[in-house]
């Protein structure tokens, strides 16, 4: 049995980076390869960390968002014990990695998915979301969906040193198209562009998430999922409501939820509509087979929602942010989603993004 290390962003609030890291373990035990996920942290020197620490523990604050953070955390953290449970020591420094890959004897490190290779969220130490603490001629080194969030790379004096890096990789993929380009100048022309591990296992695999409902209602549920309600999104999400009509109930999420994890995931598997503006919450609605509308964030980057879409012929579910009342909420109400064929897309990708990961880890370095 093969031993693999996955390295993500730090598992904090994030719901999507929560489920996909979830589900990229879950679909390499299933493939039989034994999972050891890299408990990753962000980078501060030791006393940093328990000044931190001591501060998010301080109630009746929210200093930096430090309590919320550690809220959070302690929300998610049976969930993540149960469905992660090969885990290391944190890891704060580049040598930590280091020495975690020699003690595991680790066969392949995977970097990815979600926003691992966006600049302005791998500041503390960039080097490690593009293997540096890996040795390339004894471990493989793959990245599985990894998302720059950006449509081009932000940092230009440090494209040398990444071209470097991604050059002792043995297999890159992306999540976006936008990602494949990066890819490519950055010197890697083989990048290939994959799905995100939340959809690369099916929808049984979250069956073992779900919770009952605390209330049942004969209404139908209109769910909002939005990260960014400013502007002219609230009238929207009022509009689509309306011309549903009184049938539907609307519950919305956001970032200040204090759902778990499997709640979360049962909120979208029992919703019947789904409005939002977050690449997972489009993700788990085509799971889940729900009439959708995802409004383009452009704050949060366009091209992971475009990549998608285009690839399941779904770009109609897409409204542009900035001129929402150029559509007709009425047309995208009543317009039918053929998810017959949308699922056999979508496992025709599931299989070409499995066959890239498993030929990728298999071969000896």
């Amino acid at each position: 049995m093969k031993k693999v290390g996955i390295l993500t962003l730090p598992l904090n609030d994030n719901y999507g980076g929560l489920l996909q890291a979830v589900a990229l373990s879950g679909f390499l035990s299933l493939q039989g390869f034994e999972v050891v996920f890299l408990r990753n942290e962000y980078f501060k020197n030791k006393w940093k960390s328990l000044v931190w620490s001591a501060i998010a523990r301080v109630p009746f604050q929210n200093v930096n968002g430090a309590r919320y953070a550690h809220k959070k955390r302690l929300l998610h953290k049976a969930f993540i014990k149960d469905y992660i449970p090969r885990r290391t020591r944190t890891l704060r420094s580049i040598e930590d990695f280091k020495s975690v890959v020699k003690q595991e004897k680790l066969d392949a490190v995977i970097v990815g998915s979600d926003q691992v290779w966006r600049w302005d969220y791998i500041l503390d130490g960039f080097e490690r979301y593009f293997l540096s603490f890996v040795d390339g001629s004894k471990t493989r080194k793959v990245s599985y969906a990894a998302s720059f969030g950006k449509p081009q790379w932000q940092a230009a004096e440090k494209m040398d040193q990444v071209s470097s890096l991604l050059a002792d990789f043995h297999a890159v993929s992306a999540r976006e198209s936008d990602g494949v380009t990066i890819c490519q100048e950055l010197g890697r022309k083989d990048c290939q562009l994959v799905i995100d591990p939340t959809l690369l296992v099916n929808r049984h695999f979250y069956d073992q998430f779900l919770v009952k409902p605390k209330h049942t209602s004969q209404q139908k549920t209109l769910l909002t999922y939005v990260l960014d309600e400013q502007g002219k999104k609230k009238e929207f999400i009022d509009a689509v409501s309306a011309n549903l009509g009184e049938d539907y109930v609307t519950k919305s999420l956001g970032l200040q939820s204090n759902m778990t994890a499997p709640e979360w995931v049962t909120a979208f598997h029992d919703a019947d509509y789904v409005i939002t503006d977050s690449f997972h919450g489009m993700a788990f609605s085509i799971m889940f087979n729900k009439p959708f509308i995802v409004i383009g964030n452009s704050h949060r980057g366009v091209s992971r929602f475009t990549s998608l879409l285009q690839q399941l012929d779904l770009l109609s579910r897409m409204v542009d942010e900035t001129s929402l009342d150029n559509y007709s909420v009425k047309e995208l109400v009543s317009h039918k989603v053929d998810y017959n064929e949308i699922n056999t897309k979508l496992q025709l990708l599931r299989e070409k993004s499995s066959n890239f990961l498993i030929n990728a880890l298999e071969v000896t370095p």
